[in-house]
């Protein structure tokens, strides 16, 4: 494995300023050259830096009332004389003020900043600023910094270059990452959140070198639900307390079974509505099936379902079919049963146009909207029909 450390000597030098004297005094001062380093020493200690890039500028000030003819900057390494690169000098220039203003690129191995200045009569005098750059460590970063499973997921680490097989492993939290890509620039993986993701940071392992783990977590976020509708529900209401393969209950998905096949508990699991005719008097009764005991006994004796799921359900009153078609998921999804839901609703008059909001013991939510009712008078008969239709979040 290859640590690859960017190490550009110098990033930006601003352009002399050169300030002249428009008009020469009879008396020319005989000062030394004068070096100040305007950056606060502090700042040049403990740099931390990303692939080389980082740390402050140094910003200072050569004079000479006599007039410069020389400045040299060096940045330094080690013994503090060992000289890494020159960075600038300039020679022969009549001009009395020169501005230091540039960034280095900081690097481990520098160890200061010197200043040489010579002016025209030959007076040379130096600056030496103390840098000190730490070791960089790697990063690992990575957005968007949440979403649902499925979402895409780019990461980027520092100082490791990578190659196709320099990947020991790729973690979010205790999951591995086992479909992904790495760029060609050796540092940028892109992955999708896979199913059953949860919260948490991001670890990369490079072949024979340490874990780099994110300073952060992904958050794994719900998955944003969408509408379904099931149309044209058709159930019949129990009058007669029998089932002789009268289909009388339905799911949130619009799924439609008997009574009998209740009995089986792979299919009882997934009913949440019951539908009846309560004393055969033409008006709806819609029932949870966990929400009243009627269902023990007065079907099956002693029998019983294996499993009654507890549908939560609010009549709301003051909505009508134009508001359940164009509810959207945003708003269903906003919408609460609260404490005020029942597990029966009877409506004591025809129950068309009723919009019935819903929360299933698994948690689904949606309206049933009551389409339409044929009372179903013909002889021999034995319940009502209703036809429903069901929003559900998915």
């Amino acid at each position: 494995m290859k640590k690859i450390y960017t190490k550009f000597f110098l990033l930006l030098i601003t352009p002399f300023l050169v300030l002249t004297a428009c008009e020469e005094d009879e008396t020319i001062p005989n000062d030394a050259p004068r070096i100040a380093f305007s950056v606060p020493a502090a700042d040049l200690q403990g740099i931390e830096t990303v692939d080389g890039v980082g740390g402050p500028a140094i910003q200072g000030t050569v004079q000479s009332d006599a007039g410069l003819r020389e400045v040299t900057i060096e940045l330094l390494k080690t013994s503090g004389n060992e000289v890494i690169q020159q960075i600038t000098t300039f020679s022969n220039v009549d001009s009395k003020l020169y501005i230091i203003n540039f960034v280095p690129a900081y690097t481990p191995e520098v160890t200061g900043l010197r200043v040489v200045a010579v002016d025209v009569q030959n007076r040379s005098v130096e600056k030496v600023i103390g840098i000190s750059v730490n070791e960089e460590v790697p990063k690992l970063t990575f957005s968007p910094a949440d979403g649902p499973v499925g979402t895409q997921v780019t990461a980027n680490v520092t100082v490791h270059t990578l190659a196709e097989g320099d990947i020991a492993s790729l973690m979010l939290g205790d999951m591995e990452i086992t479909n992904y890509t790495l760029a060609e620039n050796g540092r940028t993986i892109t992955f999708t959140v896979p199913e059953g993701a949860v919260t948490a940071a991001l670890t990369l392992t490079p072949a024979g070198e340490e874990p780099v783990v994110s300073e952060t977590e992904f958050t794994v976020t719900e998955k944003p639900k969408e509408i379904v509708t099931h149309s044209n529900i058709v159930v019949n209401a129990q009058a007669n307390r029998n089932d002789e393969g009268v289909v009388t209950a339905f799911s949130a998905e619009g799924k439609t079974f008997t009574l009998a096949e209740g009995m089986d508990a792979e299919v009882s699991k997934d009913i949440d509505f019951i539908v009846a005719d309560s004393g055969g008097d033409d008006y709806l009764d819609l029932f949870s099936p966990a929400g009243e005991s009627w269902l023990d006994g007065n079907y099956y004796g002693e029998n019983s379902w294996p499993v009654k799921n507890e549908t939560k359900l609010l009549h709301l009153s003051d909505k009508d079919l134009a508001y359940f078609e164009s509810i959207t998921a945003e708003e269903l999804n906003a919408l609460t049963v609260g404490t005020a839901y029942k597990t029966r609703i009877q409506p004591k008059e025809s129950a068309v146009g009723y919009v019935i909001l819903f929360e299933t013991a698994d948690g689904k939510k949606g309206l049933v909207y009551v389409k339409a009712h044929d009372p179903n008078t013909a002889e021999g008969t034995k319940a009502d029909i209703f036809t429903f239709d069901i929003k559900v979040l998915e």
